[in-house]
């Protein structure tokens, strides 16, 4: 028995590879093609108006409103020293004793001088009374009477330089007892009982009453901005955390050559009880509060001489627009006129042009 079978058909297989390596090159030059169509990426801001407050930032120390430096015109010892460091007295409050021997000595000297002195000037006053008593008898000359009245003139004036050699002594002696000059605090003391001090040597730092103020050397760039009044806000280098207020209370008048500076002063209304004297600080001084100002970053603007603009990002292409700037300071510019509030401007035009395509990012 014969059986037909059925003509069998060929199946003929293609490789795929080739269109699958076909359409990921067509994919790549299309996303090329995309990316060179929309352009780079570039970082933009957008333009806003905000509250701005401009600052002069500087650094300085605290200074006390008076300071004086206390110590003995003789070599003398110390033999009481009854006031720390750091506590408040009174006007006339002793806060250093001295003895010196040489200095009792010479009062000693100076007195005993002034006895002789008086002995005598009152041994020549009896010897004038009897002299003009002899020459209104007539036992006596003229000239001798004129004589012994130039003895007890020159007695008198002998007392009269004792009295006062006298008083020198006694003033040398009482300078080496230091007090107080005025209320305030004793801020330095040197020495200690027992201790031994040259003439001349300072040994105690004395702080007059009343607030103190902080120095700044600002560089003399700022001059034009500062004025007597302008708040301020000031932190101690050891107390970072705890600013305080204050007010320009003085520009100085003359810039420092050397370091182009000037000297501002900054009056505390109310100095934290922890503020010294020569503490080092820093300050922001306010020089300007305005409610609405629109700030770029410098790195914006594209300076061609006295002329200023930015690229914004507009319908995919950068487009030039020219501005007016106004002040520039920390890395920023404000824009007076020019831009509209919302506005993406490039934040670093170098190497873009105006007229090519790209397309924005937004700066965090």
């Amino acid at each position: 028995m014969l059986t037909r079978t059925a003509p069998m058909r060929r199946i003929f297989s293609r490789p795929v590879m080739p269109y699958l390596l076909l359409a990921a090159v067509v994919a790549g030059l299309a996303a090329l093609g995309w990316r060179l169509w929309r352009g780079p990426e570039v970082a933009v801001v957008t333009a806003r108006y905000q509250p701005v407050i401009e600052t002069v930032v500087s650094t300085g120390r605290v200074s006390a409103p008076a300071e004086t430096l206390l110590g003995p015109t003789l070599t003398a010892r110390v033999i009481e020293a009854p006031i720390a460091e750091g506590q408040r007295v009174r006007r006339g409050t002793v806060l250093l004793r001295l003895e010196s021997q040489e200095a009792a000595a010479a009062e000693a000297q100076a007195s005993a001088n002034l006895a002789a002195v008086r002995a005598a000037s009152a041994e020549a006053e009896r010897q004038l009374a009897r002299q003009e008593a002899l020459y209104g008898e007539g036992f006596v000359s003229r000239a001798a009477l004129d004589a012994e009245r130039l003895r007890a003139e020159q007695a008198r004036r002998q007392v009269d330089a004792a009295v006062a050699a006298l008083a020198a002594s006694r003033s040398r002696r009482e300078q080496l007892t230091l007090v107080a000059p005025d209320d305030g605090v004793l801020a330095r003391r040197d020495v200690e009982a027992g201790d031994v001090v040259n003439a001349g040597r300072g040994v105690l730092a004395f702080v007059s009453a009343g607030d103190p103020e902080v120095k700044l050397d600002v560089d003399e760039r700022f001059l034009a901005r500062l004025r007597v009044g302008q708040d301020a806000r000031v932190a101690a280098d050891a107390y970072p955390r705890e600013p305080f207020a204050a007010t320009v209370s003085r520009v100085g008048a003359q810039v420092d050559r050397d370091r182009g500076t000037l000297e501002v002063d900054l009056a505390l209304p109310a100095p934290p009880v922890w503020l010294k004297s020569g503490m080092t600080v820093s300050a922001e001084v306010i020089v300007s509060r305005r409610p609405r100002a629109m700030l770029l970053p410098s790195s914006a603007l594209v300076r061609d001489g006295s002329k200023s603009g930015v690229l914004v990002v507009d319908g995919g292409r950068l487009v030039y627009r020219a501005v007016e700037t106004g002040d520039e300071s920390d890395g920023r510019v404000e824009v007076k006129h020019g831009l509209a509030e919302g506005t993406r401007v490039v934040v670093e035009p170098e190497d873009l042009a105006a007229g090519q395509r790209a397309h924005a990012k937004d700066m965090r």
